[in-house]
């Protein structure tokens, strides 16, 4: 009797905590809301990476070009250098063989 009676309050308590256990489990509307939520926040991280890749992209094209440009200018101004110390030396050397 008393075996049957702990087998019957075992089973309902059993029954109660499963059906608390199912209260509290979200309805297939919230899942879904939930995941959609999800979804639209990884869709905006993914949008602002790729904007990164473009605005990154777009930096380096224009940091090449202006490498390219002040290798140029360096170049120039190296071979000016050279003129002017040409023109420099051979000045002096006139001045000093009158």
């Amino acid at each position: 009797m008393n075996k049957q009676i702990l087998t019957i309050g075992f089973i309902t308590l059993s029954g109660i905590g499963l059906s608390a256990c199912t209260a509290n489990e979200p309805t297939l509307g919230q899942q879904l809301q939930s995941q959609g939520a999800q979804y639209a926040t990884l869709g905006q991280s993914w949008q602002e990476g790729q904007d990164n890749i473009e605005k990154g992209e777009k930096l380096v094209k224009e940091g090449r070009k202006e490498i390219k440009s002040g290798q140029t200018k360096v170049n120039k101004g190296e071979k000016l250098i050279k003129q002017g110390e040409k023109t420099v030396a051979r000045v002096e050397t006139e001045v000093k063989s009158p």
